[in-house]
């Protein structure tokens, strides 16, 4: 009997969707719908995300769709709406809103910092309390834009007219969506124009733990890894690594703390990932994603040997027996060495031209690296962290050797080394 291959819709996909999944065409059949309002990781103003949802719908009613795959934020919610009209297996629609409402998924936590929100179409917010230092960023967008450290009055007010001016035209495309998909009175500051405001967490070491969830609600661990950024009051990263090296004793809380709180936002049917804070031996949340890394992948992939994506399209298609043979999370580690994603940051602004030496990557074909940037973009600086131009991935026997060489590659690639983390 000839194989069938399954039918899988692919829900906004970004470039790197086609990079892996293309690999596995020989058993899938992949669908999309181009989006030109779409590029991650801006929106068009006129991207209507709803009249999307009922496209994609009607693309897979006639298609013969027997799945759909996912891979960021916004992807998530509208996958949700496709799973709950077409009955595959996926999120529901609520727990990917909880998921991406940072206002909303803080009020599930049994412990969480201290939060509050900002009105910033109202003067009222100046009555509030605020502790400082803190931390604004808006309720539901994604890659850190428009987030800030604020260390006093003066310093909000200066940022919230930053976002006054940035802010609103993000927001439409998510107000038609929750309106019609999401609750309101039950969640009335889902259409609400505000920033969520919360404590500066210091002195504390970040973490991921990723996994999955059976369509049933059943939690799994695909692994753990450290978040590593550079010292200094901007916070900003340095690169990603795993396996985590942190002891076994606090895998196992970061574990026990993550599989809580994704239970409590009730996911289901799809991969999620918890960052955490450790700190004085204790976890604190600092946000939930009801989607997979997808920017591992190939750090997943170079350090376990197991695809991301396939585990994604495994989950998707409802084939658990050969997800559970795909997840690599041990405490005694399956890894086959020690990996990294180093990104370049700069604080500067100006011609990408001039900030990063594109000659000198296009002469080492050996080095993968993601360039975020093109040739002739403009680099602002939108967060405190500063602006990310690439990232690339190293693989070693030690954390220690990765991170020398990545210095080493990162100084020349920057044509002002100067305006980096590392000397600030």
């Amino acid at each position: 009997m000839k194989f069938q291959k399954p039918d899988v819709f692919v829900v906004l996909p970004f470039s790197r969707d086609w990079q892996w999944l293309r690999k596995y065409q020989d058993k899938y059949r992949f669908h999309w719908l181009e989006e030109p309002g779409f590029r991650c990781p801006t929106i068009c103003p006129k991207f209507d995300l709803v009249k999307y949802v009922e496209k994609c719908s009607d693309y897979i009613r006639y298609h013969n769709i027997q799945a759909v795959l996912y891979s960021h934020d916004l992807a998530s919610l509208v996958a949700a709406c496709l799973c709950e009209k077409h009955g595959f297996i996926g999120p529901n629609v609520e727990s990917m809103f909880l998921c991406l409402h940072k206002y909303y998924s803080r009020h599930l936590e049994i412990e969480p910092i201290w939060f509050d929100y900002i009105d910033f179409r109202s003067e009222d917010w100046q009555q509030k309390l605020i502790h400082y230092p803190c931390y604004i960023k808006p309720a539901f967008l994604i890659w850190t834009l428009l987030q800030y450290r604020i260390h006093s009055f003066s310093e909000l007010e200066m940022a919230l007219g930053t976002i006054k001016l940035e802010l609103p035209s993000w927001f439409n495309t998510y107000y038609d969506f929750f309106n019609q998909y999401v609750d309101t009175r039950k969640y009335p500051l889902a259409v609400k124009d505000m920033m969520v405001v919360e404590e500066l967490v210091i002195n504390a070491s970040q973490h991921v733990v990723e996994g999955w969830a059976t369509p049933d609600g059943t939690l799994h661990v695909w692994a753990v890894s450290d978040s590593n950024y550079y010292l200094g009051s901007a916070l900003s990263i340095d690169n990603y690594s795993t396996p985590s090296r942190m002891p076994t004793h606090a895998q196992q809380e970061m574990i026990r703390h993550a599989l809580e709180i994704v239970h409590r936002h009730g996911v289901t049917g799809g991969f999620w990932n918890v960052e955490l804070w450790w700190q004085e031996g204790k976890c604190k949340t600092t946000e939930v994603n009801g989607r997979s890394s997808s920017v591992w992948q190939n750090l997943y992939l170079g350090v376990y040997g197991k695809s991301l994506y396939q585990a994604m399209l495994h989950l998707s298609c409802g084939y658990l027996n050969e997800l559970y043979l795909e997840s690599p999370y041990s405490l005694r580690s399956d890894a086959l060495c020690v990996g990294g994603q180093f990104h370049l940051i700069t604080y500067a602004e100006g011609l990408a031209t001039e900030l990063f030496d594109f000659e000198f990557i296009h002469s080492r074909a050996d080095l993968k690296i993601t360039l975020l940037i093109e040739e002739n973009d403009w680099v602002f600086q939108t967060r405190t962290s500063g602006a990310c131009l690439a990232y690339f991935e190293l693989f070693g026997e030690n954390y220690e050797s990765i991170c020398y060489e990545a210095e080493t590659l990162r100084r020349r690639m920057l044509k002002q080394p100067d305006c980096s983390p590392w000397l600030n």
